[in-house]
């Protein structure tokens, strides 16, 4: 994990990563994430609403950049903060107020206030 200005400097990089790695761009963070081809977000919520017994159907996912984008595709319900990048707004089926207007709690604190259906 590291940040950096300039992506197409790391081009080269990038492309001799081994097959086991990939790499994530941030360009609203100039953040560039290195990691297992395997290890995302999604990945990780699937095996913990598997454990529970639970399904992607009854998650609810709220995120902002790259690494959230399959995360809220997947999930039942998948909010985007009003901050979010184009990729995450498209696959979202709600948007909130950005993290800085409190977004997150006020999608938390709607969510808790509905009946749960039987």
């Amino acid at each position: 994990l590291f940040f950096h200005q300039e992506f197409a400097a790391l081009e080269g990089i990038i492309h001799a990563l081994p097959v086991e790695t990939r790499a994530m761009l941030s360009d609203k963070y100039n953040l560039v994430q290195i990691l297992a081809a395997s290890a995302d977000k999604t990945h990780a919520l699937r095996f913990l609403v598997n454990r529970m017994g639970l399904h992607m159907t009854q998650v609810v996912a709220i995120g902002d950049d790259v690494n959230d984008v399959e995360m809220i595709r997947d999930s039942g319900l998948g909010v985007a903060v009003a901050n979010a990048i184009p990729a995450v707004k498209s696959v979202a089926k709600r948007l909130t107020l950005s993290n800085d207007e409190d977004g997150v709690a006020l999608v938390v604190e709607e969510i808790l206030q509905e009946p749960i259906p039987k």
